[in-house]
């Protein structure tokens, strides 16, 4: 199962909203059956990973979802709550991807917490609204920590480097090719 937080611009009531910039858009690159959760964040506020967390588990249990199979991404609002609730709960996800996503002091202090998950990090270079270096500081403070890790920088995209990630057919099949360790 593919979990994806939209960014600030699909917060509200309107699903179709949360379909705009994300894997749905791509779903014709995905090569083998998953299931799609993509919560919609309330009108006004940030990502409630504590709530994300328990819908995660809902849905497990009830559709049987494979524990070992749950893969994690956001864009903008929707990465910095991907990094944070991969930061909360490295235990739950075979790999996280975040994109354009702010970080914060929190993640900082807790790197050591994305020591053995799967991570691909992506951000524009020249994006204006969250700036690169949010990507090469987080970047730097996790390789020390998670090696693997990788960061992409498309060097001509702005705030949109979900286009470019999400368009990647070979995201998908890294993604579905990770399984997490029970």
């Amino acid at each position: 199962m593919i979990v994806f937080l939209h960014g600030s611009g699909e917060r509200g009531n309107n699903l179709e909203l949360v379909k705009a910039h994300s894997p749905f858009t791509y779903k014709n690159l995905i090569k083998e059956p998953v299931a799609i959760l993509a919560p919609q964040c309330p009108e006004n506020t940030w990502w409630d990973t504590v709530s994300v967390y328990n819908l995660i588990k809902e849905i497990q249990t009830k559709y049987k979802i494979d524990a070992s199979r749950i893969y994690l991404t956001g864009l903008s609002m929707g990465g910095w709550g991907t990094l944070k609730l991969a930061m909360e709960h490295p235990e739950m996800f075979a790999s996280v991807v975040s994109v354009c996503a702010p970080t914060d002091r929190v993640m900082y202090a807790n790197i050591h917490q994305y020591k053995n998950l799967n991570m691909k990090i992506f951000h524009g270079g020249m994006d204006d609204v969250v700036l690169p270096e949010n990507a090469f500081n987080f970047y730097q403070a996790l390789h020390p920590v998670n090696p693997s890790a990788e960061l992409t920088i498309f060097p001509n995209d702005n705030h949109n480097s979900w286009d470019s990630t999400y368009s990647n057919p070979a995201l998908y099949e890294w993604m579905l090719s990770k399984r997490k360790q029970k």
